[in-house]
């Protein structure tokens, strides 16, 4: 099967895409990035009692773990190429060329892999204080990792001019749907076809991507705007989904710490994989769950639009994400946190 689908990414970069072929790529290369870090990181923890020995004093160790991260992207690196630049160039959906994607690749990693170097030095710590300060130490430290999680996701996106006409259009169209102080920030994306948008925890503040302006009206994007606020405010918004995510993680770090190792070295990356273990097994958790708000999202813009304007906006947003339609029962429930768009459409009212 895998061998059949490496295939077909040989053929999808060559030749040319389809939704099914795009989404298909997309989720082999994510299962396959997914699984190599796991082994990685699980060998390293299984094998650490024989090489980290020769690690003396505290140097040298922490040294390596900050190093480890970065070791471990800089391997990923030719994987992401092909997955995330030749893909999406092959799909006609980035112009950007590939200095200028590995320059926004060296963005997005960077602060990736300095989170995962904290976490390995958390682990690590953890390992090292004496054992009557360490649960003081580990709730301070995971509090302060959550607040600035918090942090980060506030401070991305940045505003148009207030005379903006998209953005005017659009904050209109939401307020005759009945929404109220709302603002609108843009996030660039180099995708040039994906839209993409969601509220900012805890606040009427909602991202958007900058190919909206492009690829939809003010009125569909105030649809699709209204409807996340509507699920905000009556179900399982991004402020719920902030807490669900951060009380996942703690309870991983839970675990973690719980981990068994011969020294500090292997306690810090047995940490980081159960952690990472922890995070794959929310692949199981979460879409079954996401899928239910999903529904009850398209259930509100069906009763704010109507069925016939909700069915074709969804499906609009279908060909420009080049979602897959041709998705099996098992493949969805488990991976996919957005239902195919057929099932969305027959569920509306």
């Amino acid at each position: 099967m895998v061998g059949k689908d490496v295939l077909h990414a040989v053929w999808f970069v060559s030749l040319g895409v389809n939704a099914s072929s795009y989404q298909r790529i997309r989720l082999w290369s994510g299962i396959v990035s997914i699984g190599a870090n796991l082994g990685i990181i699980c060998g390293l923890y299984l094998s650490a009692p024989w090489w980290s020995s020769a690690l003396a004093g505290h140097v040298a160790p922490i040294a390596l773990l900050v190093a480890l991260p970065f070791a471990i992207a800089l391997a990923n690196l030719p994987f992401e190429i092909l997955s995330g630049h030749a893909c999406e160039s092959a799909a006609n959906r980035t112009c950007q060329p590939l200095g200028g994607w590995l320059k926004d690749w060296v963005r997005e990693v960077s602060p990736i892999c300095f989170a995962q170097a904290f976490g390995l030095l958390f682990f690590y710590g953890f390992a090292v204080v004496p054992g009557g300060i360490q649960l003081a130490f580990a709730a301070l430290i995971s509090l302060a990792v959550i607040a600035v999680g918090l942090l980060r996701v506030g401070s991305a996106g940045r505003e148009f001019p207030d005379d903006d006409d998209f953005t005017r259009r659009t904050i209109d169209e939401m307020e005759k749907l009945g929404a109220r102080n709302v603002k609108i920030e843009w996030v660039e994306l180099a995708d040039e076809r994906t839209v993409n948008g969601g509220l900012r925890p805890f606040t009427n503040t909602i991202l958007l991507s900058t190919s909206v302006r492009e690829q939809l009206s003010p009125r569909e994007a105030a649809l699709l705007c209204a409807r996340e606020q509507w699920l905000k405010c009556n179900h399982a918004g991004s402020a719920t989904a902030t807490w669900i995510a951060a009380g996942w993680l703690l309870l991983g770090v839970g675990f973690a710490l719980a981990v068994p190792a011969a020294n500090p070295v292997q306690a810090a990356i047995g940490g980081a994989a159960v952690v990472s273990i922890w995070s794959f097994a929310a692949l199981f958790v979460w879409p079954p769950l996401n899928q239910k708000w999903t529904r009850r999202g398209d259930d509100y813009l069906a009763r704010v639009s109507s069925s016939d304007e909700a069915r074709t906006l969804l499906a609009k947003i279908q060909n420009l994400n080049q979602t897959d339609v041709t998705l099996p029962p098992g493949k969805a429930s488990v991976f996919h946190p957005i239902p195919p768009l057929a099932s969305r459409i027959e569920s509306l009212p």
